[in-house]
This record gives structure tokens, C-alpha cells and sequence, in this order.
């Protein structure tokens, strides 16, 4: 297939998708993944309005974004850092008007922990528009009754959550003229069906973290709100891998971050502020939601696995 036929396939599949399930509302982009997602929406963008040499990026939530931040830097772009102690409006008002996205992700991809709720993201959408600032939202989730409403800089990057590495659905109003640079050159598949994106984000059980021994979310103080496509546990003086390789819990449904080398874990503290705690990421343990619907037991046998790995260490070494 000729460079021109592929253009044309790409832009009459986002054309076919947008009309047919979301109307006149807005526009829509299939990506095979997210990592080729976000960077083909701000790569074009920053092409297209290249006079614009500014960006706002907010690392918290997505470790991709530390990644992208760094090849932002050797384009010689002016990168504004939202700062940890900095409110997100007062971050806003900072922005040069030259200013031409703000990249965000408003949950903890690995926690799921949601970092900024619904009512929040969208004022930050209205807030970035008035200035005709593109408000690029990294989430793992939509809601359908307010696009349409959307902002008209707002664009949403809607990810898969660390277990699935499928299509990514990408979200905008017709302000976001950009072509894409790379879309085109996926494998234009059947994966790339917005009806088979929309059925298998329908076929999420949602599991019931609710008075989950060990759980997470049991540190705070106050209830936390969270995606409810994972459980997350937290053990304490206890290797959470230790769990996973005694029972042998394959990768596909479980993910310690004890599993991960230390120089990789130190750079999770740039866009993820608990992994200054040393003891969450040798003691963090997240399962997908197929686990639990594959094995309602899983978590009394996790918690047997703990109890044994916790005996053994305390045993006496004559």
C-alpha cells in the first residue's frame, strides 16, 4: 500500500469512527498503543503550531511523561513544570502565552489512584481553552455525556491500565487541526476498531476493593478516591515479589515494583511523589482485575503466601 493510501485509510477509518459513534461531537484517533498515542498528538501539535515553542507538562501520575519531558529538552523547548507545591489554577496564570499544550495525567497509573476527579479535570479543560492553551488529559477513563460539552482545547488521551497494551482512543474537538505524523503507518487491523475498543472497555468487571486486608489504601486517613480495575496491596517488611514468586503469580495479571532495578525505581520519583517510601515499593503489589474474576480466592491465598514468607524471617539461625 502506496504512503498516500495509507494517509486516506487512517483519516477515513478516524472519520468513520467519530461520526458514527460520537456524531458531530467530536473527533476521534485509534493508536495501537499509548506510548505511540501521546507522543504522535504532541509531536504533531508541536509541528503544526511550531510558533508556539512553549509547553506545560505536569509529570505527576505517568512515568511516560519524565520520559517525554527529556526529549522535549534536547528540542530545545521553554518546558514549565508544574511544581509539587504549586496549586493547579496558580500553575495556569504562571503559563507564557506562547504557551502551546499542557500535558497531564489526572490518575497514578500504577495505584490507580485518581489524582484529580472529574469536576477538577474539567475546569482545568476550561481554564487552559480560555487562553487557547491544548489541554492534553492523560486518563483511563470517559465520560460520554460530557463530550458534549468538551472544551474546545481539551483533548483525551483515554489509556489501558499496566496490564493491557491495546488500543488507545484519543478524543478532541475539531480545534485540534494536526495531522498525524505516525498514525498512519500502524498496522491498520481490525485491533484498530473503535465498536471492539468500546466492547472490551464494557468487559471491565469492576472489583471490590472494599475491607481488602492489606490494602493500599488502608494508609489514608481519608477515603481515596481510585479505578476500580485493580487491587493494589501494600505488605509491610515484606518483599511483595517473594508472594508472587512463591505462588507463582504470572506477569499478565500481577506487577510488584520490587521487580524493577533501584536505577529505574529512582526515577519513579520524579513524576510519583510515595516512591520517595522505600518500604511501598519493595512491599506493593497490584492485580489486575481478571485475576480476581479468574480466582475469587486469590487474595486469601496472597494473604497465606504473606503470612509463611513473614514466619520464615523470623525464624532463629542457630
Amino acid at each position: 500500500m502506496t504512503s498516500y493510501l495509507r494517509a486516506e485509510k487512517y483519516f477515513k477509518l478516524n472519520k468513520y469512527n467519530s461520526e458514527q459513534y460520537f456524531g458531530s461531537q467530536c473527533s476521534t484517533r485509534l493508536y495501537q498503543n499509548f506510548e505511540m498515542a501521546i507522543y504522535d498528538i504532541t509531536a504533531s501539535q508541536l509541528q503544526f503550531m511550531s510558533h508556539k515553542n512553549y509547553i506545560g507538562v505536569v509529570k505527576n501520575g505517568c512515568s511516560l511523561l519524565e520520559t517525554l519531558n527529556k526529549n522535549w529538552q534536547r528540542q530545545s523547548l521553554n518546558i514549565q513544570l508544574k511544581n509539587k507545591s504549586q496549586q493547579w489554577f496558580e500553575f495556569i496564570e504562571t503559563l507564557n502565552t506562547d504557551t502551546n499544550f499542557v500535558v497531564w495525567s489526572s490518575e497514578n497509573e500504577i495505584t490507580g489512584e485518581v489524582i484529580l476527579d472529574e469536576n477538577l479535570s474539567y475546569e482545568i479543560h476550561e481554564r487552559l481553552s480560555k487562553k487557547r492553551i491544548f489541554s492534553i488529559q492523560v486518563t483511563h477513563t470517559f465520560n460520554a455525556e460530557k463530550l458534549k460539552a468538551l472544551p474546545t482545547h481539551a483533548v483525551l488521551i483515554i489509556r489501558n491500565n499496566i496490564f493491557y497494551d491495546g488500543p488507545v482512543l484519543v478524543i478532541s474537538t475539531d480545534k485540534y487541526k494536526a495531522s498525524s505524523l505516525i498514525g498512519e503507518y500502524q498496522n491498520l487491523s481490525a485491533e484498530l476498531n473503535l465498536h471492539n475498543y468500546l466492547q472490551s472497555a464494557k468487559q471491565v468487571k469492576a472489583v471490590n476493593a472494599d475491607n481488602v486486608k492489606n490494602s493500599y489504601f488502608s494508609k489514608f486517613a481519608n477515603p481515596c478516591f481510585r479505578l476500580n480495575d485493580r487491587i493494589v496491596l501494600l505488605f509491610d517488611e515484606i518483599n511483595a515479589s517473594a508472594i508472587k514468586e512463591d505462588l507463582q503469580l504470572p506477569d499478565q495479571y500481577y506487577f510488584c515494583t520490587s521487580e524493577i532495578p533501584f536505577w529505574v525505581l529512582d526515577l519513579f520519583k520524579n513524576w510519583w511523589e510515595d516512591a520517595e517510601n522505600e518500604n511501598l515499593l519493595r512491599g506493593l503489589m497490584v492485580i489486575s482485575h481478571d485475576a480476581i474474576n479468574k480466582d475469587p480466592a486469590i487474595l486469601d491465598k496472597i494473604n497465606d503466601s504473606a503470612l509463611k514468607i513473614r514466619r520464615l524471617g523470623q525464624l532463629d539461625v542457630l
